[in-house]
């Protein structure tokens, strides 16, 4: 499984790939599902994404990639957890993980001219 961290802006709309870099079947096809959780033991998520699109399927080297919205990504800033598992009946695997960190807003307001 991957291990990697993701930080993002509150409020940004975020395009996120994986390349696996092990495996021997094409993941084209899978059930998956990306997870965003508070903390790592919690059975709720803050956001979750099913069906991540695949492209380039070879074995290894397909890439899964979803895009979390900037409405899903306005959650508080602070320090999440994240994973992504294929969730096929009785192939139900952790494919990557690692944490989700939220910085605050920097957003600049327009000075009127």
């Amino acid at each position: 499984m991957d291990v990697a961290d993701l930080t993002i802006q509150r409020g940004q709309a975020a395009q996120l790939s994986w390349v696996r870099s092990t495996g021997t079947q094409n993941a084209g096809g899978w059930a998956t599902v990306f997870t965003v959780r508070k903390r790592k033991s919690d059975t709720s998520f803050v956001i979750q994404i099913t069906g991540l699109s695949v492209s380039q399927t070879n074995t290894p080297g397909d890439t899964l990639s979803t895009t979390v919205t900037a409405a899903q990504n306005t959650i508080a800033p602070g320090l999440y957890y994240w994973d992504l598992w294929r969730t096929d009946p009785g192939t139900e695997d952790p494919l990557a993980s690692g944490q989700y960190i939220v910085k605050a807003d920097v957003r600049v307001p327009l000075v009127g001219s």
